[in-house]
């Protein structure tokens, strides 16, 4: 969102985020670039009792909903995440002739854990959205599986901005990490969590430990999680390969400092750091989850290899080191498909596209 709001042509779209839960820091860069946002008064982000909290904020949230659609004469209502498309859809008929949009950017995870009734009641909001999008195949593939009408579902992938690498770019950053420059350096950008899969890449580092690399680890998350990563790495004997960045701001920064991508994910929706290190000329290691294969064409972008498969990435990961000529020829490829198919422009033109497509059938 942050990505493509500000970038809609605003003589043609005039546009409010509405947010139910507190203010953070993508809602300060909205702002920042003229996006009016609508978020719960002060007093009621910081009630300290949860279930006060949250009742209230929900009773705010839905009167202000409801005023907000009638008072502004809002024409497109665009869900973008799960929880406020299940609780505003219905009160989102409080306005006549509101056309509605749903976004799904992940498989549904939330599905596997559902009740009949929740799975039943999503099912039946597919049927009252003018269109729906998913950012790839495998996502509209499901949304299609549980009901939703094939001919609303419209795929708009991801994209991101070109972002040429300067001259001694890639010194400079391996300098700044004090990497040496005769080792690989590999990197991973996933938020901490078991299924983006860092265990089977400290597994499959494991196995290639004779070779000159380090693994940098680029994002936040649970900081058991990170211990848990961090014991697994001295168990491992690689401790001293591996370094934890964290939540980085400057990740573009850091992906052009690197020689190889990797995401492990066991399941995926269509990943934005596939993209990125796509468009910083990184070969991409990626698991044949979601949309990945989408993104990354197996010998010619990247190599795809079996989720769940400390072995296969393992071998992927040798040969790339072993051939630095397959490796260059890789990344450049990718930055050239992420060019042609991935652009933030490519991906501004096709919400642009959605809405006014809806916009017309009012």
């Amino acid at each position: 969102m942050l990505r493509v709001l500000p970038s809609l042509d605003r003589e043609k779209f005039n546009i409010t985020v509405f947010c139910f839960a507190k203010d953070g820091e993508l809602s300060n860069q909205m702002k920042e670039q003229g996006i009016k946002v609508v978020s719960p008064p002060l007093f009621i982000q910081d009630l300290q009792k949860p279930l006060l909290s949250k009742a209230m904020k929900f009773t705010w949230a839905a009167v202000k909903f409801i005023i907000l659609l009638r008072k502004m004469k809002i024409d497109i209502v665009h869900f973008f995440l799960p929880t406020s498309y299940k609780l505003f859809t219905p009160l989102s008929f409080s306005r006549f002739n509101l056309k509605r949009v749903m976004s799904r950017r992940g498989l549904n995870r939330s599905s596997k854990k559902s009740t009949l009734s929740i799975y039943s009641y999503e099912r039946y909001l597919h049927h009252l959205m003018d269109r729906i999008s998913a950012n790839s195949n495998a996502v509209a593939k499901e949304l299609i599986n549980e009901g939703a009408p094939s001919e609303l579902v419209q795929i708009i992938y991801n994209g991101v901005k070109e972002s040429p690498i300067a001259i001694n770019q890639r010194r400079d950053i391996r300098s700044e990490l004090n990497i040496p420059e005769d080792h690989l350096l590999l990197v991973i950008v996933a938020n901490l969590i078991p299924y983006k899969g860092h265990k089977d890449l400290l597994f499959a580092c494991h196995k290639i430990q004779s070779k000159k690399w380090h693994l940098l680890i680029v994002g936040g998350g649970n900081q058991n999680e990170r211990s848990n990563l961090e014991n697994m790495a001295t168990y491992l004997k690689i401790s001293t390969k591996v370094r934890f960045l964290g939540s980085r701001p400057d990740v573009s920064h850091i992906l052009k400092g690197c020689d190889i991508g990797i995401l492990a994910s066991h399941e995926e929706g269509f990943s934005n750091a596939i993209l990125e290190g796509m468009s910083a000329g990184l070969p991409m290691i990626v698991t044949d989850v979601g949309g990945n294969s989408e993104a990354i064409t197996h010998g010619t972008t990247g190599v795809i290899v079996p989720p769940n498969s400390p072995e296969s990435m393992a071998a992927a990961l040798n040969y790339l080191i072993e051939n630095p000529n397959k490796r260059i020829q890789l990344g450049q490829n990718a930055e050239r498909r992420v060019k042609k198919y991935f652009s933030i422009d490519k991906c501004i033109e096709g919400y642009e596209s959605l809405y006014l497509d809806v916009f017309r059938k009012h």
